[in-house]
């Protein structure tokens, strides 16, 4: 599969880049630093972590830590994704800040932060259960969110998100929250935070 969409996706008259599908077409601005294209570049670099989050699974050992709270662990691939994923920012906007899961880059007073989750997961992935993938954002660091990629490599789906252009890959079928599936996930040992969690799912519901 490409790593990148050509320039005329990027200019709004492309397609979707996995299944060949429309994607933002018509008047479509994408998000720009100059001539850097941000959703281009998370795509890039999602797809640089998911690579090396298929090569962990063929690996003898996963290498499970364990971090802060119970169930919050990090792997070898949680590492390794998360190397290639700021290799692929820092190519592209050496300039700007990077807040990782697994650690912080770039330039921290940068004009753009982008925001890495190099293993969406990792319970499941060390378990060698699904889904799991990778989640970049992009927003304007004293801004708004502007740009957002969900990549499931096993799968090969991809959720692409854009600031004023709504999201591509809605797969539930369904534009009402209350007929959707949604999943979600708690790991942390805080009271506090457990309560503002089921609070949370609550106004979903």
């Amino acid at each position: 599969m490409p790593v990148t969409l050509d320039r005329a996706a990027r200019q709004g008259h492309g397609v979707d880049p996995i299944g060949n599908r429309p994607i933002f077409v018509g008047s479509t601005t994408w998000p720009t630093v100059g001539s850097m294209d941000l959703l281009a570049t998370a795509i890039d670099a999602a797809r640089a972590g998911g690579e090396r989050l298929l090569e962990g699974l063929a690996r003898s050992s996963k290498d499970v830590t364990m971090k802060s709270a119970r169930a919050n662990i990090v792997t070898w691939a949680d590492e390794a994704s998360s190397e290639s994923i700021f290799q692929v920012i820092t190519a592209a906007c050496p300039d700007h800040a990077i807040l990782g899961e697994e650690g912080n880059g770039g330039n921290p007073d940068g004009p753009y932060t982008w925001i890495v989750d190099p293993l969406d997961g990792t319970a499941n992935y060390a378990r060698e259960l699904s889904p799991w993938g990778v989640s970049i954002a992009v927003r304007q660091t004293d801004g708004p969110l502007l740009a957002g990629v969900l990549w499931d490599p096993l799968r090969e789906e991809m959720f692409v998100a854009e600031l004023g252009q709504g999201s591509e890959f809605d797969c539930g079928g369904t534009d009402d929250i209350r007929k959707a599936l949604i999943a979600t996930g708690l790991q942390n040992d805080d009271p506090a935070a457990i309560r503002e969690h089921c609070d949370r799912v609550e106004q979903i519901h």
